[in-house]
């Protein structure tokens, strides 16, 4: 197989605003659909990407033995996974800490970052409301809104992957985007809130 980085630039991706918001554009949207395949789907969009198109989630879940309704264990995802990113002449590997910094290394390179975490019920509220507000109102009154907000509590449930693709220092917020569909692909979340529920980071990284 050719290497991905043979036609892709991901720079060109790199989107910047005024706000202070960076954030990779063009990743296509896979919805994981109703079999709970978050790991396939967030793998084949990144693959997509990088403008490999014969990689679907269904080979991947076969590759990872995935369960119908969810189940694609870590260890299958950075052992059997890793085998097919050779392939294509990806490398795979973890980030390191979890932090705005060395995420930001990769998005700056159009490089998204795929993120283990618990998809709880108060993160999942509480990202959909302030992507809602920030969407909708004034910039200014919105990091006010979200300065202060209370901790979410710590919470083991919910298991999930999906990918950070952006940040905004100055707001200190991760954007996500989801395998849940067109609404779901770019949404901001306080780094205080994905800090809590953060479980690994690891990249896909174009040769």
């Amino acid at each position: 197989k050719k290497p991905a980085s043979s036609d892709f630039d991901g720079k060109a991706n790199v989107k910047k605003s005024e706000n202070g918001d960076v954030y990779i554009d063009n990743i296509p949207m896979v919805n994981q659909g109703a079999k709970g395949y978050c790991v396939p789907a967030t793998m084949e969009r990144v693959f997509k990407y990088y403008n490999i198109p014969d990689v679907d989630m269904h080979k991947i879940a076969s590759v990872c033995s995935t369960n119908v309704g969810g189940g694609t264990t870590m260890a299958s995802v950075m052992n059997d996974f890793k085998k097919v990113c050779n392939t294509y002449k990806l490398r795979m590997g973890t980030v390191g800490s979890f932090s705005i910094n060395s995420i930001s290394q990769y998005v700056d390179k159009g490089i998204p970052v795929c993120w283990t975490m618990f998809s709880t019920d108060e993160y999942t509220k509480r990202m959909i409301e302030n992507t809602d507000h920030r969407q909708n109102e004034d910039f200014d009154a919105y990091c006010k809104r979200i300065k202060d907000q209370k901790k979410i509590p710590k919470k083991f449930e919910g298991a999930h992957v999906c990918m950070v693709i952006g940040y905004n220092k100055k707001t200190k917020e991760l954007a996500v985007s989801n395998p849940w569909g067109e609404r779901f692909q770019i949404s901001w979340v306080r780094f205080d809130d994905a800090k809590i529920v953060s479980r690994m980071t690891f990249v896909i990284n174009p040769r």
